[in-house]
């Protein structure tokens, strides 16, 4: 029985992917690339309006074609309901040694009749000419005669004709609707070597690459969001501490200094820094033995507020956030004079030094900064702790560049800018300058919240 379309009235078609009927793993992509080819050549009919792909997939998702991994007459009649379609195009493919076979049904959707049964044969490099006569058939079963010059235009037109390309091309198909990206890749590049000129591999790659990377750029948006909200979660539960001998709350202060440095908030930072130097007066210091204890003590809380990952989970992860921990984070707690030696060395041989001075190079303007290291200096003298300048920590040591003087040598070394070599640097009141002290009185330049 044949039905007769009015190019007034176009009739809606639906070409599902086709079956594998008989062919090896590699080919298993082809029923999507073959409907494809399909959909194209019957949308150049007059009087038919084919089925976008996106919406035939969205249904396609929803009815899981997993389990059965085929369509029957019944099923394809549902299917075309759902999109609106008046038929539906099913069948299937197999590749036989050299061979290449197509068979397809058009089913009336109204009555799930088969309303034309085609099938097309031929070498396997000659599919394309294959795929031509089954839409040859398709197209007399909904009584369409094509005029001369798009009848030849559907003959002439073809994504590729080197079945290998096509291949490989269907095989990237597949594994990007599985969400294979990486594999996808690889099988559309593939294709384009096989055939330098094959648009839609091209096309397809393109794409790939554009919704990879947004993939990336939002994993790594997520990323950040959930570091941020991490490093939140720490500030909020570790507050500044109230009382010098309150030990218990160093390693928690430690990785509040971290979280605001890492989160950028570096103003915060330093007026948090400069309280707890008016609370301890510049009288606490760590030795060597509880320097140990506080990085400690610091890495495992870390770790368990999720700060820092585990060891055996990511050994280096582990490894990087320890040297942050001893290098940005116990250094404040070695005392004042301490960090006024460290801070042209740690500021030139590590960036990311997190003492007081450091972090003020990110806050501060230079005069301000300038400000900030002649009134510490002077607070350090009014608070009688020169004397503690003579001792320093084994176990942390400052980075060094090789040929740098070792750590004694830069006491007369510390600068406002640091103490670039080739620059002749200036002394700052560390050793009874002759200039009046003045009184820290823990306020130095205004600093934007």
């Amino acid at each position: 029985m044949l039905f007769l379309v009015s190019s007034a009235l176009a009739a809606t078609v639906a070409v599902l992917p086709l079956d594998k009927g008989a062919g090896g793993a590699a080919y298993d992509g082809l029923g999507t690339a073959l409907a494809g080819m399909l959909t194209t050549d019957l949308s150049n009919a007059p009087g038919l309006q084919l089925v976008e792909r996106t919406r035939l997939d969205a249904l396609l998702a929803e009815i899981d074609l997993g389990k059965t991994g085929f369509l029957d007459d019944a099923s394809a009649q549902k299917l075309g309901k759902g999109l609106g379609a008046e038929f539906v195009v099913v069948g299937s493919w197999s590749v036989v040694g050299e061979r290449f076979l197509l068979d397809a049904r058009l089913v009336g959707v109204e009555n799930a009749r088969v309303v034309k049964a085609a099938r097309a044969d031929g070498a396997l490099d000659t599919f394309v000419d294959v795929e031509k006569q089954l839409v040859t058939g398709l197209l007399d079963g909904l009584a369409i005669t094509l005029a001369e010059d798009t009848r030849k235009k559907l003959l002439a037109a073809a994504p590729t004709r080197d079945f290998d390309a096509f291949a490989a091309y269907s095989q990237g198909v597949a594994l990007r609707d599985s969400g294979k990206i990486a594999e996808a890749q690889q099988a559309f590049g593939v294709a384009i070597a096989e055939d330098p000129a094959f648009a839609d591999a091209k096309s397809a790659l393109g794409s790939l690459r554009l919704a990879l990377d947004k993939m990336q750029l939002e994993k790594a948006r997520a990323t950040k969001a959930a570091r941020m909200a991490t490093l939140d979660k720490v500030i909020a539960a570790h507050p500044e501490p109230k009382d010098s001998k309150d030990l218990k709350a160093l390693p928690g202060f430690v990785l509040r200094l971290l979280a605001l440095d890492e989160q950028g908030r570096h103003c915060q930072r330093l007026e948090e820094m400069r309280r707890y130097l008016e609370v301890t007066e510049g009288k606490f210091r760590l030795d060597e033995k509880g320097s140990k204890k506080l990085t400690a003590d610091a890495i495992q809380l870390a770790t368990a507020d999720g700060m820092s990952p585990e060891s055996k989970a990511d050994p280096q992860g582990y490894a990087a956030f320890q040297f942050k921990v001893q290098t940005a984070g116990t250094p404040l707690f070695l005392g004042p004079v301490d960090l006024l030696y460290q801070f042209p060395t740690n500021l030139l041989d590590v960036p990311s030094s997190a003492d007081l001075l450091g972090t003020s190079a990110r806050c501060l303007s230079a005069p301000e900064q300038a400000q900030l290291l002649g009134d510490l200096s002077s607070w350090v003298q009014s608070k009688g702790l020169t004397d503690a300048r003579s001792v320093r920590q084994p176990d942390m040591p400052l980075a060094r560049r090789p040929g740098r003087a070792p750590h004694s040598d830069l006491r007369a070394r510390s600068t406002v800018r640091g103490g670039h070599r080739g620059q002749r640097p200036r002394r700052t009141a560390l050793r009874g300058d002759s200039r009046a002290a003045r009184p820290w009185t823990g306020r130095t330049a205004q600093v934007a919240p």
